[in-house]
């Protein structure tokens, strides 16, 4: 026969940026996102992913709006349990709230690259957070000149 399921154990709730404004990225809508992981899968945990760099962050402001809901994201999952206390799990049925760091993840492959492709910038396994936003410009900007909206990065 065929098995239905219930519920689901963890969500992973991802932000649709470059669909949506870094501006329209709120912590509302963030706390919104995990009350209905639990409203239409019964998930008790959400994994919340930071936003990575992309082709949508064109300019050095979409870049720091972007760390901003970053800083926002790792802000709700770092302090779920005792910030949102009347968010938490009697109200939303959310036991617990994960980090999944995508933004890093990414920096460190595109910091790789841009080593291999001759940039000089920090070794990613040794940088901090500042690091990344202190080279930032130095080469993540360049693209590929292709004629298109959003040309590909390098």
């Amino acid at each position: 026969g065929v098995r239905r399921v219930e519920r689901f154990d963890a969500a992973i709730v991802r932000v649709m940026h470059g669909w949506m404004t870094p501006e329209e990225i709120t912590k509302e809508r963030l706390l919104e996102a995990i009350r209905m992981s639990y409203e239409l899968f019964g998930a008790r945990v959400a994994v919340l992913m930071t936003i990575p760099f992309t082709n949508s962050v064109k300019t050095m402001y979409d870049y720091y709006a972007v760390q901003l809901v970053n800083r926002e994201i790792r802000n709700i999952a770092e302090t779920w349990h005792e910030a949102f206390r009347d968010e938490s799990e009697e109200k939303t049925g959310v036991r617990h709230v994960l980090l999944l760091d995508f933004e890093m993840y990414c920096n460190h492959v595109i910091w790789s690259n841009a080593i291999h492709l001759g940039y000089n910038v920090s070794e990613p396994m040794k940088a901090s957070e500042s690091t990344f936003d202190e080279e930032v410009e130095s080469f993540l900007f360049d693209r590929l000149k292709t004629g298109k909206n959003y040309p590909p990065s390098i």
